[in-house]
């Protein structure tokens, strides 16, 4: 996932923060909520066209013929049924498949 998100051009940290907090006992964080949502968020480009300060220049670069962009979609419909399954993230979201 991070060798994807360093291609696209950002979120290896995000990735990290996620995996390092998935790895320590004990019951979910808020920051861990948070970082999930966040992850989401840019899988799904929620704030692709919405915030002037969002850097989303690195999409140009991607061809929908990318190989990389299946494995995006598959990484993206994963992780919403993932936090829908842990009740994270409602079920009539709008990503919902």
């Amino acid at each position: 996932m991070q060798r994807l998100f360093w291609r696209t051009g950002g979120g290896a940290r995000l990735v990290a923060a996620i995996s390092e907090a998935l790895e320590q006992p004990g019951r979910m964080t808020r920051r861990l909520h948070r970082h999930l949502l966040e992850l989401r968020g840019i899988l799904f480009l929620d704030h692709a066209h919405d915030d002037p300060e969002c850097d989303f220049g690195y999409l140009q670069m991607l061809e929908p013929e990318d190989p990389v962009v299946p494995e995006i979609c598959l990484l993206a419909d994963g992780l919403h049924d993932t936090l829908c399954a842990a009740g994270i993230t409602p079920k009539s979201d709008e990503h919902a498949a």
